[in-house]
């Protein structure tokens, strides 16, 4: 099992909410995840406005990196849109290095 690393806060429950969405997200090819890093920001201070940011970086088995960022109003909404893009770009990397595998590349 992966391990994943949050920054930027010490709210539970926005560790627990980017735990299980990262979890969730990569479970289907955590073989292939050797770690997560996530970094939450709050670009803005106190100020409104879409300014919370999450970056997350998976270190995967012999490939590069995938990094996703996403920045919204709300820090809750920005770890689950970045998390639905690393399980689709995971997945991304996971078919075309299937396929690249078997020859149908």
């Amino acid at each position: 099992m992966f391990e994943i690393e949050v920054h930027g806060t010490s709210s539970t429950a926005l560790l627990d909410h980017a735990n299980l969405k990262l979890t969730s997200a990569l479970n289907q090819h955590s073989a292939s995840v050797l770690h997560v890093s996530v970094k939450l920001e709050d670009l803005n201070g106190r100020s409104k406005g879409h300014d919370k940011r999450c970056h997350i970086t998976v270190k995967v088995k012999h490939d590069d990196p995938v990094i996703v960022e996403e920045i919204d109003d709300d820090m809750y909404l920005a770890v689950s849109r970045a998390a639905d893009r690393v399980k689709q770009v995971v997945g991304r990397h996971h078919d075309k290095k299937m396929a690249k595998l078997h020859g149908k590349a």
